[in-house]
């Protein structure tokens, strides 16, 4: 029986490290927008000025 081949190559580790770098962006901007919320939130939540 034929295994799959297992040898890394430069491109597939550049395309693994494109990935990582996606998920990590894509988890950077939701907690940006969450962190938002919670200031709009505690905003809300103060009299004007404060």
């Amino acid at each position: 029986m034929n295994e799959p081949s297992t040898e890394r190559t430069p491109q597939g580790i550049a395309a693994e490290i494109n990935r990582i770098k996606q998920q990590a962006c894509k988890i950077m901007l939701i907690n940006a927008i969450e962190t938002g919320k919670r200031l709009k939130e505690a905003k809300d939540l103060l009299p004007h000025g404060e």
